[in-house]
């Protein structure tokens, strides 16, 4: 008895015990946190796919709508490339090879713009912009795709200059600063375009709609916590059976004792 006493009186294995259920308890959080992100990715999966089967509208009846009814809905824009605007975003990857998107603004008929995101050139292809070998179409293009969200550019460059030729998100507002024209709140994702365009830049790829890695992260999660759970005591019971034998002996030899 009293070593079982002491797995629950002395200060080490109460910090032992504490710190056991502690950790199980973090990792129960974190499989239900990744349960709750597949939840999220589910909907998100949902969202974008019925937007994506709609039929393509023209970008003005786009820009009426809240920008989570906007995002990936197909669309439709007609004007000429602003290839002197160009800014690569990035870098990114395609097939394992490092690279950046093209993103060429669009003058549009009212006399503002629209940033198009052309596709993906390697790395080793745009050490400037305009990218030499991935001119757009000269004069009037119809282009067709997806809109998504403007994101804030947490970097850009490069350093002391006031023109930006990389960034890395494709950023409305820190784009609209260097042009003479107003920029449209969002960003389309090309798909192909009139007249079509062959080489660099690759059309951009359409977005994975999968459950991505949070369910097995969840199953993980939950595995760590059960072998924790069972090991733990099995640890305890050993602890116990090694330091039972000795304590018998000398339990046998004070009852010899006395007699």
């Amino acid at each position: 008895m009293g070593a079982v006493r002491d797995l629950f009186t002395r200060p080490g294995w109460l910090v032992a015990h504490a710190v056991v259920l502690t950790a199980a308890m973090v990792m129960v959080l974190l499989g239900l946190w990744q349960l709750r992100r597949l939840d999220d990715r589910r909907e998100f999966n949902a969202q974008v796919g019925e937007h994506l089967a709609r039929e393509p509208s023209e970008l003005g009846q786009l820009l009426s709508l809240q920008e989570d009814d906007a995002a990936y809905r197909g669309v439709v824009v007609r004007g000429r490339y602003l290839v002197d605007e160009e800014t690569l975003v990035g870098p990114t990857s395609r097939d394992g090879a490092p690279g950046y998107a093209v993103i060429t603004p669009v003058a549009l008929p009212d006399g503002t713009a629209v940033l198009v995101e052309r596709g993906w050139v390697p790395y080793m292809a745009a050490p400037q912009v305009p990218v030499d070998g991935a001119d757009p179409p000269p004069g009037q293009v119809t282009v067709r795709g997806h809109v998504v969200p403007s994101r804030q550019a947490a970097r850009h460059g490069p350093p002391g200059t006031g023109n930006v030729v990389f960034a890395s998100a494709a950023d409305v507002d820190l784009l609209a600063s260097q042009l003479d024209v107003e920029l449209q709140p969002l960003v389309v994702v090309l798909h192909d375009q009139e007249p079509a365009q062959d080489g660099l830049p690759l059309p951009s790829l359409l977005p994975q709609l999968d459950d991505g890695p949070h369910g097995s992260y969840a199953v993980q999660w939950f595995l760590f916590t059960a072998v924790l759970l069972m090991g733990y005591p099995l640890l305890l019971r050993r602890v116990l059976r090694d330091r039972a034998p000795p304590q018998a002996a000398a339990e046998r030899l004070r009852v010899g004792s006395r007699d």
